[in-house]
């Protein structure tokens, strides 16, 4: 079986030409065919493989002009993904701007999917409790830290963490 992934032709300067506009459009189609990316990780996918700076900034133009490249969109599907995976607004910010998407981007796609960080936070509060019992969780501190930190280290803020708690207590 071949392999599918888009390439683009070796680009060494001494023994081939540069790689055209049109082979480096034709490899990112390849690539935003297989899922949404970044304008950040295009332009390094493509230095990556020796494109010429002046032609990456032209495949990027034409690439958002057609429709087929849009950081926006990129930040809806990203996020969605990782807070399918329960994973924290402030570590899905960070990886955000890793990508190279702005802080208002970011911040606007991320105010859709603040309740459901809270929902998460409370499965994942669940899961961690001995036997499913919030009670006895509430009462261990020793085990409570345990989840606060493994909550942390997922991207959710100490302030969801606590009200994500103080729902459960209520509710237990």
């Amino acid at each position: 079986m071949a392999n599918s992934n888009p390439k683009l032709p070796a680009s060494d300067a001494a023994s081939s030409p540069a790689v055209s506009e049109n082979e480096a459009y034709q490899y990112c189609l390849g690539l935003l065919s297989r899922r949404e990316h970044a304008r950040r990780e295009l332009r390094h996918k493509m230095e990556k493989a020796g494109v010429n700076a002046a032609v990456i900034e032209c495949v990027l133009a034409r690439l958002q002009a057609d429709g087929y490249q849009c950081n926006q969109r990129f930040a809806d599907s990203f996020t969605r993904s990782r807070i399918g995976k329960r994973h924290g607004i402030r570590k899905i910010r960070y990886e955000l701007q890793q990508r190279g998407i702005s802080d208002d981007i970011a911040e606007a796609t991320l105010a859709d999917y603040v309740d459901e960080e809270l929902e998460n936070a409370q499965v994942l509060i669940k899961r961690k409790a001995p036997k499913g019992d919030i009670a006895s969780l509430l009462d261990d501190w020793k085990q409570k830290s345990k989840v606060i930190r493994s909550l942390i280290n997922k991207g959710y803020d100490s302030e969801v963490i606590r009200l994500a708690f103080e729902l459960l207590a209520e509710a237990a």
